[in-house]
């Protein structure tokens, strides 16, 4: 607010009333004149200073009054800033709301300026709006309430509630002032109350409004402004708003009870319009549900009169709806419908209004039965359509009831049968419909489903309220928890899968101890006592009603939610009976949830279906598989039908298994209440549900057959439906509930067990007390029973009687689970009163009767078994007292369950019954295990238990045989059944393991036989395998005794009866375990030559290990004894039985044989390692020659056989033995000299047709590579007992045999690899190689032999090495590298060479060249071939490459040769020289060839070849060093001595080189035919021209190499060098022969020039020729040869001159046709011309045509 806007609108005042309104201008002049006279410093000092000046807002009030438009729109507006402000006067205010009134009806901007205006008033002004101020707002708001425009009416309606809520806000705040005055006194009925002025507005108010409700006059309200409507809703709001001001004010209750009520109990029944019966019936809800303490007698009237309006002729249906929505509420609010019964129904002189609604529901819920889709039992509501082509396919799913599907949406066209969420609510309840005149249309079904909400609530309060009142105080806020989480799982409606799989695979855990609500009336201390009695007499007086509305719409059409809520309201009822001791609703309601849980349709089905099935089925099945059927498999292929024309029939749908989860989970609330009669019906129910559930799962199969063929004839087909989240939450609830069983008394718990043995007539006829030996194994059976009654049973559900097996499995399967969770009762109370005897009897009783399945017997059997151990395992060992009686109950459950199982049945094994053997077997598992948990306590003797373990034997084996042939031989052993026996052994194994020190000494030796009679059983493998390990526990337990085994009381080797009778007879404890300790060694032999290989592995690891571990205990002497008594006897006895059984082995089973030679093996390769690992202390005896004797002996006898892995383990251990002597400092030649013959005679490469067989047969045959290796090692390790010298001399051919043997037949595995590193039999071949070095044997032809052909075989192609005759093959009777998987040997050659080198060099530098040539000359060769084979499969591997190593090798013996020869003057070994360069240049020629590079399909990369190439380079260029002065000097001795020198060396490397210098393959007749004789046979003769691509050489360098060493041969001698004339000759001779391939070379090149070039016409030289021409050129122009190189005839060298320039003129005829066609070539355009190499070229021929013409002389070099 500011100054100038005031000044404005008085400005804008005077303006306007110049004219007609001058008292408007006069009071505007003088307000202008007063705001022009203040100081205004801001805008709260203004409205200070104008709330002193009463006549400021004079002119805004006249002007309102002036009715003149301009004036009034601009005065209220000032006026709500004013107020707004709070600058109005207070005095003022009067006049100010009186001209507002008067303005009421202008337009709507003064309208909604007024509006405006009065919060401001109400919020600045609200101490001074009172009495006639306030009734004059509420004038005004009530005149524009009534405007037609909408904007203002809403706006004043809500500002009028705003200012009535405001007044009776004051009284609250009047209330609480205690210095207030009363203004005014009222009369209420016989009495006055003084009333204060907030109060008094507020009376006047609410009588005003009931007047107006009640159409009768008001005081102080005008009712023309305020329709009823809104006076209703006003009265609504007040009483709402202002419970607890109507209670302290008797005055406001009086209206209520004098004028409201009266009017309202006569408004509802009339016809009156909508919505104003709405509003009345929402102000009689706020009546009854605040203030009804005060008005109960008009309250009571209220609600019956709301009952009756619920008749379905006694009013609209809209009303009708209404009343139902009011009742709701009421309802909802438990604490309110708990007082309604407490003042009404328990009251002689009142009406039952409680008892009334719930009877006028269940009225409801029948009087319309098609409506809600009443039938035999709940379903899915369902859509009705009268075309069949419009007919949906999920309607047998909307007909089946199953929870989640709702049919399509509803139109005109349709109608629903069935009550839903989704279409029987309308989009807002009646009472809240407030904008609505005329009731719109509702849903058929509305009134039901509200029904429905009404049970729900009403057991939903009760539940609530009784339930934290039955617990404890400490316990209550725990317990309420609790309460909710158990009606939360036991009525979840959808799980899924997910979670369905996760409760299936958590293993059962201790069962949570559930807090039990104790009885409700019968806490008397509690302060709700009466409440409790009154909830009480609640349930008492309305459950037959709410029983029968159940009842109806457990059978109705309901959605999911409303049908779970459904079962919900009757569960918590139940549980609330059940808590309050009601027993009569609790098993009624009981029976309502169990008629629901097992539909009669279904009950029909299970009375015509052949139970036969399911009693052979239950027949064929296991213990374990039976359980699962009856609780857990069968969840997951349960199919659901829908009813439809007949087709199929419903069996369980998710109501039903809600249903009976809801059952379970009131089990687990109300178990220690419950009677026998209510567990009855609750099992039986459950029983029920189970078996629907088991047939469901077996006509699986028939029903999708018949659902997929309705499904291709119509479109009514349906596919069977997944319940397994439904079946395993009804399973967990099960389990729940009967592991909450342990918080039972005793006499609640044998009601349980009473009720649930009653369910089948096998556990149903025994005294519980009767004693459990003597009950009557073969009772008379009961043919009827509770469950086979055709009458109703106590649940009354008409049940079919099941067949009597699955009425066993399902008692023990429950009995099982009650069982495990009441263990520790059965533990500490007595027999009697815990349960034991029942349970006991009644198992035992199932497990004797002839009359049951076999299988149903074996598992009461096991369920037996566990409730025995069960009670052992928990008990406290500190009570021993407690511990014998246990543990004596416990065995005489068992002894009462094998007594008399084979009483009735012969000596014959086969007619002994299989459920007997299985009932044996159980209980010697049982005993098993009480033997595991209570072994030190046991009150059985040794001897019961070993006795009981040898009955799993028809008979005792015959005594124990010492002779080897009886023993593998022996009869075999015959058990009673193979999980017997299994079952038996694992009681002796347990003993074995855990308690063996409680076994007497004298007890031992029977269970060494029993052992063996274990072991050598053929009925179960792994029972025989386990006693051979007990064998070890034996011996370990003998260890560690204080008289461990050490053999030192025997002089000699004892024979087995005098072991024994030591054992029997001896009472020296050392003695006892000492022959103890042989005899358990001599049993264990027998089973090392068992026929089965498992077997005879396991006992061999045994035995050995028990020696191992008994050697550091042994004496040398005692190691004597163990050896020839036990070790000896080991390998005679495999050595024996493999010369029987090798032949039959081979012949007829290869795979026996090997198998009999593994083992065989692993007795060799034990044996051995004992004596390595104990050499020292066995050497030390002096009987150890002998043994070691007959040692070697029993190892020839057994390598005759022909095995791989045999011969393996010998020669391995051969090695072992050897390098073990060799560290004791034990060597003896005769000693070495027998091993060595060994080696020789039993080479792994004879074994020739077993291994061909071996290779065949498995596939770990396929290399003898170890076999081979563990051979050659064998001798290095012998080599080092014997001296290097006296190893040469005995045996050197034999072992150059073997070694040969050895690297060619050796077979490697496949994708081996010794290219980089030698293989292990390569790797011992060369340390023997090395040793044998070290002899004469490295002199020897032989020796250098065996090298060649090492190195050949890498190098060389197998099939020119079969070929080559020189290459000397092993006799071929086994694989070799021809045809058998090999590896590359690179490796292996390459240390070869480096043998081969180092044994050359030292003949060379030790011996005379005439005695080593032919050596030194073979091993060049042999390493030439070896560089020749580069670029080769073969050559290109190794690193470095094989080839590249033997050219290293090759230079270093020339240049050794080179260093000899200068040595050397004697001619004659110097003549010797001749054939070892003659291989030298094979040498040479290898170097410079590329090997197999231009065959190859995919050539090496360039750099590569680049790196050989300069590698032979630099080789070459050593070679050459060394070999072309050899040469020279051979050429001086050929002219000293022709005769005796005839030698072509020379003129082989001139060819040599002359090859590798050419840079492309030459074209056809570029070469003359026969090059070695006659070069220059056609020598200016010129081809015919080709413009053919050339083939280039890849290795460009080498053949400019080869050029500069051609044209070097022929240079002539410097003059100032000082040789001899001798050298000058052989010089001079060798450069005769160099000189015609010198020319012919060059010729080559001149004259491709001169014949192809033509032919390219324009196109340029290829450049590698250009550079060719240019290199031959320069060399020509400069070299100086030797001018006698150059003779022709003789006298014709006259004509060439002697200048060193013979060479051109020879070659000048070529030079002048090349000039002639270079002179041809274009000049201009073709740049190659003018490069550097064209005028190099043209200067070059240039300067030749002038050093001819220098002196020349023609000669006729042709002629």
């Amino acid at each position: 607010m500011s100054g100038a806007i005031f000044q404005s609108e008085l400005s804008s005042l005077i303006q306007e009333s110049k004219r007609k309104h001058l008292d408007v201008r006069a009071a505007a002049e003088k307000s202008l004149g007063e705001l022009k006279a203040l100081r205004i410093t801001s805008e709260a000092q203004l409205a200070a200073d104008l709330l002193r000046k009463p006549s400021f807002v004079e002119p805004f009030i006249l002007a309102c009054k002036s009715r003149n438009t301009k004036l009034v729109s601009s005065s209220v507006i000032c006026l709500q800033r004013l107020a707004a402000s709070h600058a109005l006067p207070p005095e003022q205010l009067k006049d100010v709301l009186e001209a507002l009134r008067e303005v009421t009806s202008s337009g709507f901007d003064v309208q909604i300026k007024i509006l405006q205006t009065l919060p401001s008033l109400l919020q600045t002004y609200a101490s001074d709006l009172y009495g006639g101020l306030l009734f004059t707002c509420l004038d005004i708001c009530g005149a524009l309430q009534s405007s037609k425009t909408t904007v203002v009416s809403s706006t004043a309606s809500a500002t009028f509630q705003q200012l009535v809520s405001s007044a009776f806000e004051r009284i609250t705040d009047e209330d609480a002032a205690a210095d207030s005055d009363t203004v005014r006194k009222v009369s209420i009925g016989a009495g006055t109350v003084r009333l204060k002025k907030a109060a008094s507005d507020g009376f006047d108010i609410f009588s005003d409004l009931c007047s107006i409700a009640d159409g009768v006059g008001t005081q102080r309200l005008n009712p023309n402004t305020i329709p009823l409507v809104f006076a209703l809703d006003i009265i609504v709001t007040v009483l709402e708003s202002n419970e607890n001001v109507f209670q302290t004010h008797h005055e406001l209750l009086f209206i209520c009870r004098t004028r409201l009520a009266p009017a309202l109990l006569r408004h509802i029944p009339a016809k009156h319009p909508f919505s104003a019966t709405i509003r009345s019936l929402r102000v009689l809800y706020q009546l009854i549900s605040r203030q009804f303490e005060h008005l109960q007698e008009e309250s009571e009237k209220a609600l019956d009169l709301l009952i009756h309006l619920l008749e379905l002729e006694a009013s609209q249906g809209w009303k009708r709806a209404a009343c139902m929505e009011l009742l709701r509420k009421l309802v909802l609010n438990f604490p309110l419908l708990r007082q309604i019964f407490l003042t009404f129904d328990l009251q002689e002189d009142r009406k039952d209004i409680v008892s009334k609604l719930m009877a006028a529901l269940a009225k409801i819920a029948a009087e319309k039965p098609t409506i809600i889709g009443l039938s035999h039992q709940s379903t899915m509501p369902a859509r009705q359509i009268d075309s069949e082509e419009d007919r949906p396919e999920q309607a047998p799913l909307e007909a089946a009831g199953v929870e989640g599907i709702i049919g399509s949406t509803v139109t005109a066209e349709s109608h629903i049968t069935g009550i839903g969420n989704a279409w029987s609510l309308p989009k807002t309840p009646c009472l809240e419909q407030l904008d609505k005149n005329d009731a719109s249309d509702l849903p058929e079904t509305y009134i039901y489903s509200m029904v429905l909400d009404c049970i729900y609530s009403f057991s939903e309060g009760l539940a609530k309220f009784v339930m934290p009142l039955s617990l404890t105080r400490s316990a209550r806020k725990r317990g309420q928890a609790q309460i909710d989480e158990q009606f939360q799982d036991g009525n979840d409606r959808n799980v899924s899968s997910e979670e369905s799989r996760s409760a299936a695979a958590t293993p059962v855990q201790e069962p949570q101890k559930v807090l039990r609500p104790v009885s409700a009336l019968k806490l008397t201390s509690n302060s709700q006592s009466e409440s409790i009695r009154t909830a009480a007499a609640l349930v008492t007086f309305c459950w037959p009603a709410f029983l029968a509305t159940c009842a109806t719409f457990l059978n109705a059409a309901l959605d999911a939610e409303l049908y779970h809520n459904l079962v919900r309201a009757v569960q918590k009822l139940a549980q609330v009976a059940g808590v309050l001791e009601l027993s009569t609703p609790r098993d009624a309601l009981l029976t309502t949830l169990s008629k629901a849980a097992v539909p009669p349709q279904a009950l029909q089905i299970g009375q015509n279906t052949n139970f036969g099935k399911t009693e052979r089925y239950f027949a064929t099945k296991s213990t374990e598989q039976a359980e699962l059927v009856a609780t857990q498999s069968v969840s997951a292929s349960v199919i659901e039908s829908p009813v439809s024309n007949k087709a199929s029939v419903s069996i369980l749908t998710t109501r039903n298994l809600l249903c009976v989860r809801a059952l379970l989970h009131l089990g687990i609330a109300l178990g220690p209440t419950l009677s026998e009669q209510a567990w009855f019906i609750l099992l039986e129910t459950l029983q029920e549900a189970e078996r629907l559930i088991m047939l469901s799962s077996r006509l699986q199969v028939n029903q999708n057959r018949k659902l997929a063929d309705d499904v291709s004839s119509s479109k009514n087909g349906t596919s069977p439906l997944n319940l397994t989240g439904e079946i395993v939450a009804v399973e967990t609830a099960s389990k729940k509930m009967f592991a909450t069983s342990s918080d039972y008394e005793n006499d609640a718990f044998l009601g349980l067990l009473r009720a649930l043995f009653s369910l089948s007539t096998s556990t149903g006829c025994i005294d519980d007390r009767k004693d459990v030996a003597s009950s009557n194994p073969n009772p008379a059976p009961r043919h009827v029973g509770r469950i086979h009654q055709s009458s109703r049973s106590i649940s009354g559900t008409s049940i079919k009687a099941a067949t009597e097996d699955n009425e066993v499995l399902f008692v023990l399967t429950k009995t099982s689970e009650i069982a495990k969770s009441n263990l520790q009762r059965l533990v500490t109370q007595p027999a009697n009163s815990s349960g034991w005897s029942l349970i006991t009897a009644r198992l035992l009783q199932v497990v004797r009767s002839t009359f049951t399945l076999a299988d149903i017997r074996l598992r009461a059997a096991s369920l037996l078994d566990t409730v025995v151990l069960g009670t052992l395992q928990i008990l406290d060992e500190q009570d021993e007292q407690l511990q014998r009686v246990v543990q004596e109950r416990g065995v005489l459950v068992l002894n009462s369950q094998v007594e008399g199982l084979y009483q009735q049945s012969t000596s014959s094994l086969s007619e002994t019954s299989s459920v007997d053997l299985a009932i044996h077997e159980r209980a010697i598992e049982a005993l098993s295990s009480i033997v595991e948990h209570h072994g030190e306590n046991l009150l059985i003797s040794w001897e019961m238990i070993f006795k009981l373990a040898g009955t799993s034997f028809e008979e005792r084996a015959p005594p124990f045989d010492s002779d080897i042939q009886d023993d593998t031989q022996a009869t075999e052993i015959r058990s009673r059944s193979v999980t017997l026996t299994s079952t038996a052994f694992r009681l002796l194994q347990l003993i074995g393991s855990d308690f063996l020190n409680l076994v007497p000494l004298n007890h031992l030796l029977d269970f060494i036989d029993i052992l063996l009679l274990f072991g050598r059983q053929h009925d179960d493998l792994n029972v025989s395998l386990t006693s051979t390990t007990f064998f070890w526990n034996l011996a370990d337990f003998l260890h560690s005794s204080p008289n461990h085994p050490s053999l030192s009381g025997f002089s000699d080797v004892p024979t087995e009866e005098f072991l024994l009778g030591k054992v029997n007879g001896s009472k020296n404890p050392a003695d006892v375990i000492d022959s103890l300790w042989l005899v358990l060694l001599l049993r264990l032999n027998v089973l090392t030559v068992d026929p089965r290989l498992e077997m005879r592995k396991g006992a061999i690891r045994v035995m050995l290990r028990i020696l191992d571990a008994s050697g550091p205990y042994l004496s040398p002497r005692g190691w004597y004894i163990c050896l020839t008594t036990v070790v000896e006897r080991l390998l005679k006895s495999h050595a024996l039985l493999l010369s029987n059984m090798r032949k039959e082995g081979l012949q007829n089973d290869p795979t026996m044989c090997d198998e009999w030679y593994a083992s065989t093996v692993a007795v060799l390769e034990g044996s051995i390692n004992l004596v390595c690992h104990f050499s020292s202390t066995i050497i030390a005896d002096e009987h150890f020659h002998l043994f070691w004797e007959q040692f070697f002996d029993l190892l020839g006898s057994i390598l005759t056989n022909p095995s791989l892995a045999v011969s393996l383990a010998v020669f391995r251990g051969v090695a072992s033995l050897f390098l073990s002597l060799g560290k004791a400092d034990y060597r003896n030649v005769l000693t070495a000299e027998a091993a060595l013959k060994l080696w020789i005679n039993h080479h792994p490469a004879n074994v020739v047709d077993h291994f061909q067989i071996e290779s065949v047969s498995t596939k770990s045959h396929d290399s003898n590579e170890e076999a081979f290796t563990a051979h050659a090692e064998a001798l290095v390790r012998i080599s080092e007992a014997l001296p290097s010298v006296q190893l040469g001399q005995i045996a050197a051919e034999d072992i150059m045999k073997a070694l040969r043997k050895t690297v060619l037949q050796c077979v490697h595995l496949p994708y081996g690899s010794d290219v980089q590193k030698t293989a292990p039999e390569q790797e011992s071949v060369i340390s023997i190689l090395q040793l044998l070095s070290r002899t004469e044997t490295s002199k020897s032809t032989e020796y250098f032999k065996i090298l060649f052909d090492f190195i050949k075989v890498a190098c060389e192609d197998e099939t020119e090495l079969e070929m080559d005759p020189s290459f000397d093959w092993p006799t071929k009777q086994g694989p070799t590298l021809l045809n058998a998987q090999s590896l590359s040997l690179v490796a292996f050659a390459s240390k070869c060479i480096d043998i081969l080198e180092n044994n050359v060099i030292r003949a060379i530098q030790e011996e005379s060249l005439l005695n080593t040539s032919q050596t030194v000359c073979s091993a060049i060769i042999a390493l030439s071939n070896t560089v020749k084979s580069k670029y080769t499969a073969k050559g290109q591997r190794g690193d470095p490459l094989i080839w590249r190593k033997a050219t290293v090798s090759g230079l270093t013996i020339v240049e050794a040769v080179g260093l000899r020869s200068y040595k050397i003057m004697d001619k004659e070994e110097l003549l010797a020289l001749k054939e070892i360069y003659g291989s030298a240049v094979e040498l040479a020629n290898g170097i410079l060839a590329a090997g197999g590079l231009v065959n190859l399909e995919r050539p090496p990369e360039d750099s590569v070849i680049l790196a050989d190439e300069e590698h032979d380079i630099a080789a070459f260029r050593r070679l050459s060093l060394s070999l072309i002065p050899a040469l020279t000097r051979l050429k001086e001795l050929q002219v000293a001595a022709p005769q005796r020198m005839p030698s072509d060396i020379h003129r082989r490397f001139v060819i040599s080189l002359f090859h590798a210098s050419m840079v492309a393959t030459p074209q056809f007749a570029d070469l003359p035919s026969d090059l070695f004789s006659s070069p220059l046979s056609s020598f200016l003769r010129i081809r015919p021209g080709t413009i053919k691509e050339l083939a280039y050489h890849a290795r460009s360098k080498i053949p400019y190499l080869a050029l500069d060493t051609m044209f070097k041969l022929i240079a002539a001698l410097d003059d100032d060098t000082m040789q001899d004339a001798a050298s000058v000759a052989g010089h001079l001779e060798f450069a005769k022969i160099v000189a015609p391939y010198v020319l012919l070379r060059a010729a080559h090149t001149f004259k491709s020039f001169v014949a192809d070039q033509p032919l390219r016409g324009p196109m340029p030289m290829p450049s590698k020729l250009r550079a060719e021409m240019l290199h031959v050129l320069r060399l020509c122009l400069e070299l100086r040869s030797e001018d006698g190189a150059f003779l022709g005839k003789p006298g014709s060298h006259t004509c060439l001159g002697r200048d060193g320039r013979r060479h051109l003129r020879v070659l000048y005829p070529l030079i002048v046709q090349m000039w002639k066609v270079w002179r041809r070539v274009p000049r201009y355009g073709f740049p190659w011309i003018a490069d550097s190499d064209g005028v190099e070229i043209e200067k070059c021929l240039q300067r030749w045509v002038e050093i001819c013409g220098e002196h020349w002389e023609l000669a006729n070099l042709e002629s």
